[in-house]
Order: C-alpha cells, then sequence, then structure tokens
C-alpha cells in the first residue's frame, strides 16, 4: 500500500491526500531561519555593527514578557548586561 520514502525517513511524515494514497512530506522547511546558539548570534550581531539594544529589541520584540524573561536570562550574560537591564532595554526600544 504504502512505499518507503527514498530520503532520509526522519524527515517525512506520510500524510493522506486520500484515503488509498499516501504522499510523503518534507518537514523542513528550507525557508524557515535555522536555530542559531545565543553565543553565536549575538557573535554575528556585534561584528555586523548591531547595538545593544538593537540585539534586544531582535531577540525579545515578538516574545511575551514571560518569554523575553527567559531570553534575557540566556543573552544577558552574553551582553554583559543584567537581566533588568535587558527587560528596560526591551521595554524602551
Amino acid at each position: 500500500m504504502s512505499e518507503s520514502p527514498r530520503e532520509d525517513s526522519s524527515r517525512l511524515r506520510w500524510l493522506p491526500v486520500r484515503s488509498d494514497k499516501l504522499k510523503p512530506v518534507n518537514l523542513v522547511d528550507q525557508n524557515q531561519p535555522a536555530w542559531v546558539p545565543p553565543e553565536e548570534a549575538v557573535r554575528l550581531a556585534i561584528e555586523n555593527g548591531f547595538s545593544t539594544a538593537e540585539i534586544v529589541r531582535i531577540a525579545s520584540g515578538a516574545l511575551s514578557h514571560r518569554d523575553a524573561v527567559r531570553v534575557a536570562k540566556e543573552y544577558a550574560p552574553i551582553l554583559g548586561i543584567t537581566v533588568t537591564e535587558f527587560m528596560e532595554l526591551r521595554r524602551n526600544s
């Protein structure tokens, strides 16, 4: 009934197209940005001339307060600021 996929099976899932046919779908979208460790993200941003406020805005701008605090705990030590300073920069940006 179903054929095995020719690509890596960990990246494929079978989604029903009809009740009698199955279609392999690649779940790894090449258009989505890959996850980058915070240290690498900050290093690249600084190398490209981003200010600390811009890095804070990019890293936490679209997040809820709770998620922003989690990000602040990761990024603040890398940026050389406190979590409170990170959250103030986020608020004032």
